[in-house]
């Protein structure tokens, strides 16, 4: 029994340095790099439930709040297959999430302008492009926004067009 919890606490341990070591992710316009050699699945899937009290019994340590967020977000990475079949992202792609991103949030600024607010049309169509083409293959945090902010932009043109269809259809 002592050597199981030992090897579990070992693994857990080892489990938190990778953590701690890709736990930024979120806040990084990279996405976390493809571990080399996964670890076994039924391993990464007993972790996946274990709650982090049961983690403080195991290790007979108290984690910190950030400890336990940082659990939390590798339990939502393994549940998720994050370290399975992504790639690194390229060059290419972190320019065009990083386009996709500033076309997006301008769109978005400027649909309110009224006699530029025409050029948001393609610039919201171009940043929706620039973003899909770099969410192939990875998670990009930049492409993800523009994707988002070119989407809304967007809408918001349809609803606008169809609200003002539906005022000259009064009128008439």
């Amino acid at each position: 029994m002592k050597t199981k919890t030992m090897r579990l606490t070992a693994l857990l341990t080892l489990l938190f340095a990778l953590l701690f070591q890709t736990a930024g992710a979120a806040t990084y316009p990279v996405a976390p790099k493809k571990l080399k050699t996964a670890p076994p699945t039924e391993i990464l899937q007993k972790i996946a439930h274990l709650k982090p009290a049961e983690i403080e019994m195991l290790t007979g340590k108290k984690l910190t709040l950030v400890e336990k967020i940082k659990f939390k977000i590798l339990q939502q990475r393994i549940k998720y297959g994050v370290y399975e079949g992504e790639e690194p992202m390229t060059e290419r792609q972190r320019k065009q999430g990083r386009w996709s991103m500033i076309l997006g949030l301008v769109s978005i600024g400027v649909l309110f302008i009224p006699t530029v607010g025409l050029l948001t049309i393609p610039a919201a169509v171009v940043g929706l492009v620039l973003g899909i083409k770099s969410l192939k293959g990875n998670s990009n945090t930049n492409g993800m926004i523009g994707v988002i902010a070119s989407s809304l932009t967007l809408l918001l043109i349809v609803l606008g067009l169809i609200l003002i269809a539906a005022l000259f259809n009064d009128w008439n």
